[in-house]
């Protein structure tokens, strides 16, 4: 039985043990810190926990899925309403080179620039992070967050829908049952981002 919570700021440490195995071998993850080379693990853990911290200090909400007491995935929804201030942006970047170094940190401010240069203009909801625990995929904790994620958007009056991107082509036919569909193409690191886009939907029950 999976059952959703909402993750605090202080959450950032189980939040980046949960989410690092669900994203050791996510394309884009590794382009942005070296899965090749010598300590990914812990750069990718150090960003999930920047990440985190920076999402939810800024009062974007973050869901967790749980299993019991064990938090097994969790879902980053950044609010359109919610502009991050010049100094808010300077202090994530010192953040991501404390944690992960100066070349991975690049390579991640490259993979930002990349990805909102190919995203729609207008009031959309961000799905910025979604994963799961790999031991625990299947159980319905992955569908429940994006469920949660697309629900608020709907129920934003002002939200134009949900944003995302992806490295993964595994992931297109799971977000396209959700109605996300393809808005580009940008190619990226060895291979290709996918930027979708899920339209706010009115008074529509997800299927």
């Amino acid at each position: 039985m999976i059952r959703l919570a909402p993750l605090e700021v202080t959450d950032a440490e189980r939040a980046a043990a949960a989410l690092t195995p669900a994203f050791l071998g996510d394309p884009t993850m590794r382009w942005c810190f070296a899965g090749d080379a010598a300590g990914y693990q812990e750069r990718l853990g150090g960003y999930l926990r920047v990440g985190h911290r920076w999402h939810r200090g800024l009062g974007h909400p973050v869901q967790g899925a749980f299993a019991g007491n064990a938090l097994v995935g969790a879902c980053y929804l950044a609010n359109p309403a919610v502009d991050a201030a010049p100094d808010d942006v300077r202090a994530l970047e010192a953040a991501l080179v404390d944690a992960c170094g100066d070349a991975a940190a690049g390579r991640f401010a490259a993979y930002n620039r990349a990805v909102e240069e190919a995203a729609p203009q207008g009031r959309h909801h961000t799905l910025a992070i979604v994963g799961v625990q790999p031991d625990r995929q299947g159980c319905g904790a992955g569908r429940a967050l994006v469920r949660w994620a697309c629900e608020l958007s709907d129920a934003d009056p002002v939200s134009e829908g949900i944003v995302l991107d992806t490295g993964n082509e595994a992931n297109l036919r799971f977000y396209a049952g959700f109605g996300f569909r393809p808005l580009a193409r940008v190619p990226f690191g060895d291979g290709v981002e996918h930027i979708l886009l899920r339209p706010r939907r009115e008074r529509e029950a997800l299927r």
